[in-house]
């Protein structure tokens, strides 16, 4: 009995425990509203119903993002209308400006105006911010709004360059009144540059020539113009000049200096060769300007292509101007007689009279009759010439029937054996000229000739085939000739005499910034009012100028700086008045730096009256596209805004939706759990009960136990 009545007991608290739990479950989840508070009720469902609360918030977070982005887009789309009826008003202002009925005071007057508009365009680029970022001066860049709740769900704002400054929107100077020209900024001067120290660095010295020393000529010193030389040493040691030029320079920014010799032409240079001959080769000849022999010590020299005839050596030598020809080697020769030595010529005469051929008897050497056979001669010597063309030496005898040739020897006689001569003392034929003489002392008829010479040493010239003897005695060469002829009789001095004047330091160019620190400048304005030390630095690094601003030469500071132009120099260019209106001036510019005191000086002097510069030239135009510019920026803002508003729509539809799938599976149905709280109520009052019936029993056994 014992044991059934403990086992009711456990099986009844055991139920009562279930049902407190489903109670206690369903009083969970109704008052928290929610079917899954913990992990133990759905852990699925938990999983993905926090998945959904992380894209409801997301996107809750996102929705505000892109309010702000809009807001945003919109401040910027404001601003930029601001700037569109600011370059309206300007417009308006040019157009009225340009019309030819109104004199310059009334121009002014409304440029002012225009440049106060100007101002303000420039200050809303600037300032014109959202939560601390400017919206039009492009510093912002592309502005990305998160418009979604996850990683690349962004919509960029386009604030990015260029912005919306009078420069960045092309009305820089914007001037509707004065001539036209284009100006640059300058902040720079050139002038001149003193004492630039050289240095063995700067000469171009051509190899082999070292210790360069720059020096300059006397102007007074005929021959040597005030230019510049350079003293070096030859490989020898000799002293050895050559006309320079000098380019220096000086960079006042950095202080750094620059030179550069070059080096050109070696003055009175010794000349070795001239039109292919070589001077050791040939001989010299000097004449005076008159063509009479220099006597002397005298040698060729020359600077550049102009030569000279140095006369004497050292500082003591002078120097001639010259021209000079060449004569080429020359080969002589001279025939002994104007008679043919070969081959003989057909024979006229014996003995100075006439003969006929029919009256003469010929004979060979052994006595034998040579029918149709000829006299001829060679000079002295009589030939017997037979049909054939041989000739035979040969005696002629006289008869009283007439003549009888008859040969000496049974050798017919040939051409001299020659050589042709190649070279004559060492000179070579082929490079001389050729003066070939008869024997009358004549020249012209033998110039085509060859000279040759037989193994016994005669010379002979060969002409078309026939031989001339030659006097041994006058074949000769001469050498070829260098003529210098002196083309004045006023000598130039030695460099060394009149090269005198070193210098280690040059003047030359200087490239003047305009920084107060190492450059003082004064400024005289057109009335002749002068301002001493008038170069100023402004907050911003930029240079400006004290000038006298008041009619009663008063100092005052207003903006001043120079400008080049193409076609008037260098003006220098003011701001006056709470307008601003651009004025510029015609100017004298002078810079000079003392280079070793790293110190400059700037004249700057007003020369004509005041210049106003249309700027651009086509205003209208200019100011149209600025305005197409702001437009299409505003385009774009709008068309942002435009987006920025379908998203905020598309994500109160997302939240909305995911809330809802949400809900579904992370909060609790009242209905079903009022009901499970009913049914574990009712259950948990009969399962008291129950377990106090089952504990009754077992009270009363423990009674008769007792």
């Amino acid at each position: 009995m014992i044991s059934v009545s403990s086992a009711s007991s456990r099986l009844a608290t055991n139920s009562l425990d279930k049902t407190q739990r489903s109670l206690n479950q369903a009083i969970e989840r109704l008052s928290s509203g929610l079917r899954i508070n913990s992990a133990k009720d759905d852990a699925a469902g938990l999983s993905i119903g926090n998945r959904m609360e992380a894209q409801v918030r997301g996107t809750e977070q996102a929705r505000r993002n892109t309010n702000d982005g809009a807001s945003m887009a919109l401040t910027a789309e404001g601003a930029l209308s601001q700037v569109n009826d600011r370059l309206q008003r300007i417009r308006e202002l040019t157009v009225q400006g340009l019309n030819g009925t109104l004199k310059l005071v009334d121009q002014d007057a409304i440029q002012q105006e225009i440049n106060l508009n100007l101002k303000e365009i420039d200050r809303l680029n600037t300032q014109a911010q959202f939560n601390g970022i400017n919206l039009l001066d492009g510093s912002a860049g592309t502005v990305n709004v998160q418009v979604g709740a996850n990683d690349g769900e962004t919509l960029g704002v386009d604030l990015t360059r260029p912005g919306f400054s009078v420069d960045e929107l092309g009305l820089t100077d914007f001037t509707i009144a004065g001539i036209s020209g284009e100006v640059t900024g300058i902040n720079v001067v050139t002038g001149r540059a003193r004492d630039i120290a050289v240095r063995t660095s700067d000469f171009a010295l051509p190899a082999g020539y070292s210790n360069p020393q720059l020096m300059q000529a006397g102007t007074s010193t005929p021959g040597y113009p005030a230019g510049w030389y350079t003293r070096a040493d030859d490989s020898a040691g000799n002293t050895v000049f050559f006309a320079s030029s000098v380019d220096a320079s000086h960079d006042t920014a950095t202080d750094t200096s620059r030179v550069r010799i070059d080096i050109g032409q070696q003055l009175y240079a010794p000349v070795t060769s001239h039109q292919g001959y070589q001077l050791a080769d040939a001989d010299s000849v000097f004449r005076d300007s008159r063509g009479n022999i220099l006597e002397g010590d005298n040698q060729l020299v020359k600077t550049g292509s102009q030569h000279f005839i140095k006369s004497g050596s050292g500082p003591e030598a002078v120097y001639y101007r010259a021209g000079v020809t060449t004569a080429p080697a020359a080969i002589d020769a001279r025939l002994t007689s104007n008679e043919a030595v070969w081959p003989p010529s057909p024979a006229t005469t014996i003995n100075g009279v006439a003969f006929n051929n029919d009256d003469v008897d010929y004979f060979d050497s052994t006595g034998q009759v040579v029918n149709g056979a000829t006299l001829s001669r060679a000079g002295n010597n009589h030939y017997l010439t037979t049909p054939e063309g041989a000739f035979y030496p040969a005696a002629v005898e006289s008869t009283l029937e007439g003549y009888v040739v008859r040969a000496n020897t049974i050798q017919s006689a040939s051409a001299p054996a020659t050589q042709p001569v190649t070279e004559v003392d060492g000179q070579s034929l082929d490079e001389a000229s050729h003066r070939y003489l008869d024997a009358d002392g004549n020249a012209g008829a033998f110039q085509n000739a060859t000279l040759t010479q037989s193994d016994d040493g005669q010379y002979y010239l060969e002409q078309n085939g026939r031989y001339y003897t030659v006097a041994t005695e006058s074949v000769t060469a001469s050498r070829p000739q260098v003529i210098a002829t002196a083309t004045t009789d006023t000598p130039i001095i030695a460099p060394e005499r009149a090269i005198t004047t070193e210098r280690v330091t040059v003047d030359g160019t200087s490239t003047v910034t305009l920084d107060p620190r190492n450059v003082t400048a004064s400024y005289t304005d057109r009335d002749g009012r002068r301002i001493e030390d008038a170069l100023r630095v402004d907050d911003n690094g930029q240079y400006f100028l004290r000038a006298a601003s008041e009619d009663n030469g008063t100092t005052g500071y207003r903006s001043a700086t120079l400008v080049n132009t193409r076609d008037m120099g260098t003006l220098l260019k003011t701001r006056t008045g709470s307008g601003d209106l651009i004025i510029y001036y015609r100017m004298n510019v002078r810079a000079n730096t003392d280079v070793p005191n790293t110190h400059s000086t700037v004249e700057l002097t007003e020369v004509n009256p005041e210049i106003r510069l249309k700027t651009p030239d086509d205003p209208l135009a200019a100011l149209d596209r600025a305005i197409a510019r702001v437009d299409d920026k505003r385009s774009a803002l709008g068309a942002t805004q435009n987006r920025m508003s379908a998203i905020i729509d598309q994500q109160g539809h997302t939240i909305g939706r995911l809330s809802e799938a949400r809900s579904r599976i992370m909060d609790a149905d009242y209905a079903l759990e009022v009901s499970s709280m009913s049914r574990a109520q009712i259950t948990q009052q009969a399962g008291t009960a129950v377990l106090a019936q089952a504990n009754q029993r077992l009270d009363s056994v423990l009674a008769l136990l007792r």
